[in-house]
């Protein structure tokens, strides 16, 4: 499973920060196991990051929370030309 963010930052209006986290739902196929994932990040000058990520998801009696990763991802600054 993949999931793809994408900001359009050349059409962005005014200038400011775009905060970045991940999200990770626990499900019952998920539940009480450890989840190998990477994340993928284009910086500044077109250099890909890739970071693996080992993530102990809770019991199943977490099944519908969310685990968030503030600070996996660089938060995107935009400046309007």
């Amino acid at each position: 499973m993949a999931e793809v963010y994408t900001f359009p930052s050349q059409m962005a209006g005014r200038d400011g920060a775009v905060s970045l986290t991940v999200e990770a739902e626990v499900t019952p196929s998920n539940c009480n196991r450890d989840i190998e994932a990477q994340a993928l990040q284009i910086q500044l000058g077109g250099a890909l990051k890739v970071q693996d990520v080992t993530l102990m998801m809770p019991g199943c009696d977490a099944a519908g929370d969310f685990l968030v990763l503030k600070n996996l991802l660089n938060d995107l600054n935009i400046a309007r030309n």
